[in-house]
């Protein structure tokens, strides 16, 4: 709710700037830092979520180490390991989602747009040796390191 309530006046400190000041906060609010801030938000659910798991497994095990049924026991065992599993899970999740959101917020675009399929068609396609009919395209960029293969369908 907070991230909506954020969006929305961003949008309206946006359309309100005059324009040489939208051209500034153009600048700085990048598409690239929307999703870091977007990918930073889903690290902090996903963090609050496996504390919340975390101590939904603590107590099943409270729970579990005071039961006596043999159902019973088998029952807290299974919720409380998969409780911990998840709260795990999700704090490997926030952990990589937030790694991410804080790449997106601090580097900037690429300084050259990578290049679109048709310029790599006008580069000299390498016969691959090991078999017939395949031909691959590789490409160096700046941060970027591709191979595409292609065989062709008749």
């Amino acid at each position: 709710m907070r991230l909506v309530l954020a969006a929305l006046v961003m949008a309206v400190v946006i359309c309100s700037t005059p324009q040489s000041a939208k051209a500034e906060i153009s600048q700085i609010v990048t598409p690239r830092r929307l999703v870091g801030v977007a990918f930073l938000g889903g690290s902090a659910v996903l963090a609050q979520q496996g504390f919340d798991l975390n101590d939904e497994a603590d107590d099943f095990y409270a729970a579990y180490e005071q039961a006596t049924d043999r159902a019973e026991i088998e029952k807290l065992y299974q919720r409380t390991t998969n409780r911990d599993v998840k709260s795990q899970v999700s704090w490997a999740l926030a952990a990589a989602f937030g790694a991410t959101g804080v790449r997106l917020l601090l580097t900037g675009s690429p300084k050259q747009p990578s290049s679109s399929l048709a310029e790599n068609d006008r580069l000299a396609p390498r016969q691959a040796s090991w078999r017939r009919g395949i031909r691959w395209f590789p490409t160096i960029e700046p941060g970027r390191l591709s191979l595409r293969i292609e065989r062709p369908l008749y």
